[in-house]
């Protein structure tokens, strides 16, 4: 990291905001004021995820001053020659785990957990199948019916395994 903020060059692309918009169901148009969750998200996918104790040594460099804003981008504080290329890299693969997702948040969060988890971070079990919505009966899910109301529809594994334990042998002999 630098010691010194180096001048603003913008490093965030329009794409990513539009992919983050895009997922969280908002219109996106070409702004430069983002909500302050958007920072939040920012600091959780990028500067969290890009290599450990990043965010941390940033605030540290960058504190928030007494308007509650930071005097510089915290990009700003990344070197040339590997903190800056890393950034752009990282953010490129954060647009196409978004891609990849078709846009769904959650999918994404899973994939951008799997592919950079943060440090300390407790990791989740996958299946190679979970997102397969041709597969999608082995799940339990929730269906509405024509009241909305929610009713646990049980997967296929489910009746199986219901019907398995309900045997009785001896039920049979009779």
């Amino acid at each position: 990291m630098r010691e010194d903020a180096a001048s603003l060059v913008k490093r965030f692309e329009d794409t990513f905001f539009e992919s983050i918009y895009t997922m969280r169901g908002w219109t996106w148009n070409y702004t430069h004021k983002h909500p302050s969750v958007v920072g939040k998200w920012i600091n959780d996918l990028v500067y969290e995820r890009i290599a450990p104790v990043v965010l941390s040594e940033l605030r540290k460099k960058n504190p928030i001053t007494d308007t509650g804003h930071r005097k510089h981008k915290h990009h700003q504080f990344l070197t040339e020659e590997i903190g800056i290329p890393k950034l752009l890299n990282h953010i490129a693969s954060l647009e196409a785990l978004s891609r990849a997702s078709n846009y769904n948040w959650d999918r994404f969060m899973d994939m951008v957990d799997i592919a950079f988890p943060k440090q300390h971070q407790q990791l989740k079990i996958y299946f190679d199948d979970i997102y397969d919505e041709t597969k999608k009966d082995k799940y339990d899910t929730i269906v509405k019916d024509n009241n909305d109301i929610e009713i646990n529809k049980p997967s296929t594994f489910n009746k199986s395994l219901k019907q398995a334990l309900d045997f009785n042998p001896n039920k049979d002999k009779k």
